[in-house]
């Protein structure tokens, strides 16, 4: 079935002309992180989790190394079959592969792609959806975003939500700066998301918590965190990092009024209203903190 033999000798070029500035290590990072970035989902969808003391445990331990294992080898693969000109040059590498292995059969490589990329959306919908969700339920997002349908019991409201950014996002074109736009804000948030594990440790020790990680690991990502976000500022200030800090600088304005201060828009309830109306969606009980 395969068209052509790879020759492995170029395994040992993987890294031959590499930039290893600090500039080029961290957006080559960017890159590999965003490809891994489902490693968080889990835990935002924690209500909907059957047991999650030890299912969030079990789908960590065995999802990231799994993928890991096959992104790697999916790698080694391209690097024995293409040169590195070819890999840089082309838009779909994986394409060009199925073309020189399989032939006729390339389709394969594509429906493939397609299969991956479909249930990588259906998860980040689902994950950021419930996000959303939960924000609105807590007062930080329009009240009509934590209502969930009547009879299939799913945040639609936050779900269109998520589509329609989703659409937005698509149309601005290009995705290598939407990929560093989003990782760049993407790790802000997850650095404070570390902090917020020690301030809690510190000052509620006693709560009850569906799991709990060594501290380390926290620490860890922090470290992570401040160079992904200092380092591209410091070296080259591109002007998606400078929208990035302005959109999070906008959004502690509009965090004080509406959030803090409890005010409200006019017209609200007929928004919320008419919500309910087209959607059949209606508020929801909030579940026990755990």
């Amino acid at each position: 079935m395969c068209r052509q033999q790879g020759n492995p000798t170029q395994l040992y070029l993987g890294f031959q002309g590499t930039n290893y500035s600090t500039k080029g290590l961290i957006m080559a990072f960017y890159s590999g992180l965003y490809t891994f970035d489902g490693w968080c989902i889990v835990t935002g969808v924690t209500e909907e989790i059957k047991n999650p003391n030890k299912n969030i445990l079990f789908s960590i331990l065995i999802a990231v190394p799994l993928v890991t294992c096959l992104y790697l080898s999916v790698n080694l693969a391209y690097l024995t079959m293409l040169t590195i000109p070819q890999m840089v040059s082309e838009s779909a590498v994986a394409v060009v592969f199925g073309d020189l292995v399989f032939g006729k059969w390339k389709l394969v490589i594509s429906l493939g792609v397609a299969f991956s990329a479909f249930g990588s959306g259906l998860c980040n919908v689902f994950a950021a959806s419930r996000l959303s969700y939960v924000a609105a339920r807590d007062g930080h997002l329009v009240e009509s975003l934590s209502y969930i349908h009547m009879d299939k019991l799913t945040p639609v409201p936050a779900i269109l939500l998520q589509i329609a950014l989703t659409g937005v996002f698509l149309l601005a074109g290009d995705m290598v700066s939407l990929i560093n736009f989003s990782n760049f804000l993407l790790w802000i948030f997850y650095g404070l998301t570390m902090v917020t594990v020690f301030v809690l440790r510190r000052t509620r020790p006693e709560a009850k918590r569906s799991y709990k990680v060594p501290l380390v690991i926290p620490a860890l990502v922090m470290v992570i965190a401040l160079m992904l976000a200092i380092i591209p500022l410091v070296t080259q200030p591109p002007l998606q990092y400078i929208v990035a800090l302005v959109l999070i600088v906008l959004g502690v304005i509009v965090y004080y009024p509406f959030v803090y201060r409890k005010l409200s828009l006019p017209y609200m309830d007929k928004f919320t209203y008419f919500v309910q109306v087209l959607l059949q969606v209606v508020p929801t009980a909030e579940p026990d903190v755990l």
